[in-house]
């Protein structure tokens, strides 16, 4: 049976672009489930710590996919809404996925121009 090897640190990425951080604004958050932000959870800079620390990987450029999270969740958002608006999908809970787009279109970029200063 074939296997796909992927790179891990695309899930990382992902987990970042999902992981609340005290340093969000309104405009610039994670896409956290409300309440998260209060448990007390490490910074988002903890948790990288820690995974290089356990798995031994380099993460000097794991902003690059946090950025690639951020815009790649932008894509699949905004596609869930257009088949919702277009009425392919009956899922309600559609019709607030463009509601996001925005955001992590500017995101993306904010954390390349915040990692790698020109």
């Amino acid at each position: 049976m074939p296997a796909v090897l992927a790179d891990p640190l695309v899930d990382l990425g992902t987990l970042l672009s999902y992981w609340p951080d005290p340093a969000d604004t309104d405009d610039d958050h994670a896409l956290h489930d409300p309440g998260m932000d209060t448990l007390g959870l490490p910074t988002r800079a903890e948790v990288v710590d820690r995974h290089a620390a356990r798995s031994g990987l380099d993460l000097a450029a794991i902003a690059w996919y946090e950025a690639f999270a951020c815009w790649r969740l932008a894509v699949i958002r905004q596609q869930l809404y257009a088949r919702y608006i277009r009425g392919e999908s009956t899922d309600e809970r559609m019709a607030s996925r463009g509601e996001s787009v925005g955001m992590l279109s500017r995101r993306g970029p904010r954390i390349l121009t915040e990692s790698w200063p020109a």
